[in-house]
């Protein structure tokens, strides 16, 4: 079993309130429960998206790796800064941006920025806020793990890529 552990941290003197990281720990209990399931294993390793009318496997900047591969690496919680086995060691620190940003990583920097305006955001969506955030810290933290997506905005409605692809996947089985 693949177990998420979040790590909160201090950013320039913003912390997470006690009621953000209460929220933020439900939703990793909740990530832990579907990425465990079968039905996770299935679409990750059945992914497949359609661009225009044909259907194609595999996902994009995926590191040469099998849907296989990136499977077993995204359930092993190894990421180049914690070898850590079967755990998703995720380090969050607070950030405002007022801009569309839901969040973000730095190349080299073990932490996800979370914007706290998209975190109170879902904090008050009660129907999207769970699902949404939880697309979100998996999105992030495989860029972590090394994986990347294009930053070529035009590019956006083409990005299978592996963070937008199991982000997605989880954002979607937690909706229900």
């Amino acid at each position: 079993m693949t177990t998420v552990e979040l790590h909160f941290f201090e950013n320039k003197n913003l912390l997470f309130s006690e009621p953000q990281k209460s929220f933020l720990n439900e939703i990793s209990k909740k990530i832990q429960l579907q990425i465990n399931s079968d039905e996770f294993r299935t679409k990750v390793l059945n992914f497949k998206y359609k661009k225009g009318r044909h259907y194609h496997q595999d996902f994009k900047l995926n590191k040469g790796k099998t849907r296989n591969q990136i499977f077993d690496i995204f359930m092993s919680g190894k990421d180049p800064y914690d070898d850590t086995d079967k755990v998703l060691n995720i380090h969050i620190k607070p950030y405002i941006k007022k801009i569309k940003v839901h969040a973000t990583t730095y190349k080299n920097v073990r932490s996800v920025f979370l914007n706290t305006l998209y975190l109170d955001y879902c904090m008050k969506n009660t129907k999207t806020g769970n699902s949404k955030m939880a697309g979100t810290l998996i999105h992030e933290y495989i860029h972590i793990m090394g994986f990347s997506h294009y930053t070529n905005k035009a590019k956006k409605k083409d990005m299978p890529t592996v963070p937008w692809g199991i982000g997605n996947i989880i954002k979607k089985l937690i909706a229900g």
